[in-house]
């Protein structure tokens, strides 16, 4: 392990703990409500209580966002990511001795709330107290944990009973919040707070095998860089009217929207429409398996390349892979519902309109759904930063008004109509990624705050950098 590196690897595996019950908290639904329906439980409920606790998703989640801004700036981002732990816990006290609806509504709220929380401060967090050569894989990572989460639930939530399985659930939040307890502050959050010495302190520790002259230095040079952002407005909304922050602006809004357009989750809704008329018989539940074991295996392999060919290469050839394998199962509908080509000329091709939706899934994984997250965290200077990710996870509630705009497109176009307007997406999200994203590999917050600025590339090197 890299000299001076060891600390920011163990505390990534340790926030990595946390994202990865995450995961687990967010599936958990899948296999679970299907014990509750299936009478295994003291539980009963029906369509209008299942509603009712998914109604809780978005209403925790946005709640937790913005209170995750409060936090982060006020108490700290180590703080945050430890309350969210106690968080999910009490959450997960409602899923394993609750008896009734609303106990359920309640856990969905505080894992939803603690997730909300979680992913704004996670992403943050890592982005300040990594190395600009090894900051993208240490964020990247925590989305792959997230979805080994995901997959661990499904895998063995069918296989155990209700209660067991939640009566083990109660051990995961504890486990996660004593191994991300010892971890460091953020430098930047005890600067923002103008506590110099404990930020020296924090920096000391992080960058552990540094000589004390290398150390004093590069905390000098950081000490001067946030002096200069905690100058501006704290106000985001102040800062939308400023020209310098624009193309920071552009740049995480547009790729959130990007995102949302390219059905990078809602593609998910549509497996059965896919599988539907091919040789592949999988359940939803499998397929979602398949579609999860993917994102793993292909986000550890962006995590490798994304410090090591960047960010732009990445989301440039995951959008264009994207949109290509939509047009080919857009092409498939065209065939059959527009054309009416008859079932067995139709048949061979529902099984390339197969091949195409795992191929989707892989490109997607490759690029916009692991790193969306990292670019957001790097963009925005410390006096917004905090903002500046609340506010791009908030505008993602757009994804429901997009939800009912492509419902109109279906009814009225059919599945073709959803297929072209995904693929379309996805192909604007290559030439927007080429024309208003820049690359962020190897440089430091500053140097990307001076880029998105348009001001010259600075010779110094802030907290994060290696000296030569």
């Amino acid at each position: 392990m890299e000299s001076g590196r060891k600390l920011q690897y163990v505390v990534t595996t340790a926030v990595s703990l946390l994202t990865t019950a995450m995961g687990i908290f967010s599936a958990w639904r899948t296999p679970m409500i299907s014990k509750i329906w299936a009478n295994e439980t003291k539980i009963h409920i029906d369509d209008e209580d299942e509603y009712k606790i998914l109604l809780m998703t978005p209403i925790g989640f946005y709640i937790g966002v913005v209170f995750a801004g409060f936090c982060c700036d006020g108490f700290g981002r180590r703080t945050t990511i430890l309350i969210s732990a106690v968080i999910f816990e009490i959450g997960t006290v409602f899923a394993a001795f609750g008896i009734k609806v609303w106990m359920l509504c309640a856990m969905e709220f505080f894992w939803q709330f603690a997730t909300g929380m979680l992913t704004v401060a996670s992403g943050i967090y890592l982005a300040e107290i990594a190395d600009p050569d090894i900051r993208g894989r240490l964020v990247v990572v925590t989305r792959v944990t997230f979805s080994l989460g995901n997959i661990l639930i499904l895998s063995i939530g069918p296989k155990v009973s209700y209660e067991k399985m939640n009566y083990w659930l109660l051990l995961v939040a504890p486990l996660a919040f004593v191994a991300c307890y010892p971890i460091p502050e953020s430098p930047y959050y005890h600067l923002r707070k103008n506590n110099e010495e404990a930020a020296r302190r924090e920096f000391a520790r992080i960058r552990e095998n540094e000589g004390t002259e290398t150390i004093q230095t590069q905390f000098n040079r950081l000490k001067s860089h946030t002096s200069k952002e905690l100058e501006d407005s704290k106000s985001f909304f102040k800062c939308l009217i400023k020209r310098r922050y624009t193309k920071a602006i552009i740049a995480t809004f547009g790729m959130k929207l990007i995102y949302l357009l390219s059905g990078t989750v809602a593609i998910q809704s549509y497996y059965s429409t896919v599988t539907w008329e091919s040789d592949v018989v999988l359940s939803v539940n499998d397929m979602f398996k398949i579609y999860m074991s993917i994102r793993i295996i292909i986000g550890l392999a962006s995590a490798v390349l994304v410090d090591k060919v960047g960010r732009r290469p990445l989301y440039m050839s995951s959008f264009i892979g994207s949109s290509i394998c939509l047009f080919i199962m857009a092409i498939y509908f065209l065939s059959r519902d527009v054309l009416l080509l008859e079932k067995k000329i139709l048949h061979p091709f529902a099984n390339v309109r197969f091949a195409a939706l795992i191929i989707f899934i892989i490109t997607s994984s490759f690029g916009v759904a692991s790193l969306t997250g990292l670019t957001t965290a790097e963009m925005y200077p410390l006096n917004v930063r905090t903002k500046g990710v609340v506010g791009v996870n908030l505008f993602a509630a757009l994804g429901f008004a997009f939800g009912k705009m492509m419902k109109a497109i279906r009814g009225s176009g059919g599945d073709l109509g959803v297929f072209c307007a995904y693929g379309t997406g996805a192909a604007i999200g290559c030439v927007f990624t080429y024309f208003c994203l820049p690359e962020t590999k190897d440089k430091s917050l500053n140097e990307i705050r001076e880029v998105l600025q348009g001001k010259s590339r600075s010779n110094g090197v802030e907290m994060t950098s290696r000296e030569a």
